[in-house]
């Protein structure tokens, strides 16, 4: 099974996650860095090293508190977002 999974997009752990450890199917995460936006974006943006359009700003409009602060708890964490991202 390869569903979107990240730590904006969780809701495969309802159903899909048990059901596939019932049934023995594995699951690969799609998209852990959410299309790239939890990766520093708003940093990158600031500093003038990333542009956004499209699906890509609409999601970070939408998500736009809850990704500086997971960028803001990344730099407590001396962490890069990304890393941490893919570590999770």
């Amino acid at each position: 099974e390869q569903s979107i999974y990240n730590l904006l997009t969780r809701q495969i752990e309802l159903e899909v996650l048990p059901a596939a450890q019932a049934n023995g199917v594995g699951v690969i995460a799609w998209s852990p860095l959410q299309g790239g936006l939890l990766g520093g974006v708003v940093r990158k943006q600031n500093e003038g090293k990333r542009r956004l359009e499209g699906r890509a700003a609409e999601t970070l409009a939408k998500h736009r508190d809850a990704i500086e602060a997971y960028e803001a708890f990344a730099e407590e964490l001396g962490h890069e977002p990304g890393d941490l991202a893919l570590a999770w």
